[in-house]
C-alpha cells in the first residue's frame, strides 16, 4: 500500500531516524559535561557514528535488499533501541564509540529504507520534498526546545532515553508489509541511468556526512566560545533547519526547469562557502 498514510510514514521515519544526527550540536555539548570527553574524542566518536550512518544506508542498497523488509525494519528499530539506551550506561570513550557505531548503523538501516520505499511511490520528487521539509521541522524542534528542556533537567541520560523511545513506534508499521516482502526495487521501465548525476548524488551524501556532520557537531561549541547565550545559539540553530525547508520546496520546480545536477553542484558550493565562514571570526 502506497497511499497518503504509507508516504506519511516513511516520511516520518527517515526524519526521525537520524534524531542523533540532527541532535550532535546539543548532544556533544551534553556528553562533554557530563562524562568530560574532550573535543578530540568527541570528535573520533562523531565520525564512527556518522561512518556507521553510511554503512546502515549502504547495507540496505547491497547487503539487506534481499532480506524480508519487515525482518530488516524490526532490526533496525531494535538495535537503535538498545544501542541509545546503552549509551546512558557508558563508563569510557572506547564503550561510547562502540554504542555509537551500532547506533549510526541503525539510524542509517531506517533512513534507508525510508528513503527506498520514498522512490517507489507514483510521486518520488513531492514525496522526497516532504521527507526533507520534515527532517528540517523535526530538528527544529529538537535543537530549539526538545533537546535543550530535556538536557537542563535530565542531561545527556535523558536525551538518549528520548532518542531510543521515538522510534518505537514505527513498529506498527510492520503490517504494511507482506510477510516475506523483500527491499528489492520494482522492475526497471528500462530507462537509461545517468552516471554523472548518479556520483555526484553519492558524492554529495558523503560530502554531508562526513564533511557537514561533523563541522555540525561543533557549531554549539563555537558560539559558547564565543561567548552567547545557549538560548540564543539553540534559536539560531533552530531557525536554520526551518530556512532549510524553503529551498526544498521551490528546488523541485526549479529543478524540472534546469535540471539537477547544475543545482546540485550549486548547492554543494553553498556547504562548502557556509563551512568555511565558520573558520572565521565570530560575530
Amino acid at each position: 500500500d502506497l497511499g497518503r498514510y504509507f508516504v506519511l510514514a516513511m516520511a516520518l521515519l527517515g526524519a526521525i531516524a537520524p534524531t542523533s544526527f540532527f541532535g550532535l550540536p546539543q548532544l556533544v555539548g551534553l556528553s562533554a559535561q557530563l562524562w568530560g570527553f574532550s573535543d578530540s574524542q568527541l570528535g573520533i566518536a562523531v565520525f564512527i557514528e556518522i561512518a556507521g550512518n553510511a554503512v546502515g544506508a549502504l547495507s540496505i542498497a547491497f547487503l539487506a535488499s534481499h532480506w524480508p523488509v519487515r525482518r530488516t525494519l524490526t532490526l533496525g528499530i531494535l538495535l537503535a533501541l538498545i544501542s541509545n539506551l546503552a549509551t546512558t550506561q557508558i563508563h569510557g570513550i572506547e564503550m561510547y564509540c562502540a554504542v555509537r557505531l551500532l547506533a549510526g548503523v541503525a539510524s542509517g538501516m531506517l533512513s534507508g529504507i525510508a528513503m527506498r520505499y520514498l522512490s517507489f511511490t507514483a510521486n518520488p520528487d513531492r514525496d522526497f520534498g516532504y521527507l526533507i521539509v520534515a527532517q528540517a521541522l523535526w530538528s527544529m524542534m529538537l535543537l530549539g526546545w526538545i533537546l535543550p528542556a530535556i538536557g537542563e533537567h535530565w542531561q545527556v541520560i535523558g536525551c538518549y532515553f528520548f532518542i531510543a523511545l521515538t522510534t518505537l513506534p514505527f513498529l506498527f508499521i510492520r503490517g504494511n508489509f507482506a510477510t516475506d516482502e523483500p527491499l528489492t526495487p520494482p522492475k526497471s521501465d528500462g530507462g537509461t541511468i545517468i552516471r554523472r548525476g548518479a556520483y555526484t548524488a553519492l558524492f554529495s551524501l558523503f560530502a554531508m556526512y562526513i564533511g557537514v556532520g561533523v563541522m555540525w557537531t561543533f557549531v554549539e561549541q563555537i558560539g559558547q566560545r564565543a561567548g552567547y547565550a545557549p538560548d540564543f545559539i539553540a534559536t539560531v540553530l533552530a531557525l536554520s533547519n526551518l530556512t532549510a525547508a524553503v529551498p526544498c520546496l521551490i528546488l523541485p520546480r526549479l529543478m524540472a526547469a534546469g535540471g539537477s545536477y547544475r543545482w546540485c553542484i550549486i548547492m554543494l558550493v553553498g556547504c562548502a562557502v557556509g563551512v568555511g565562514m565558520l573558520a572565521l571570526p565570530t560575530t
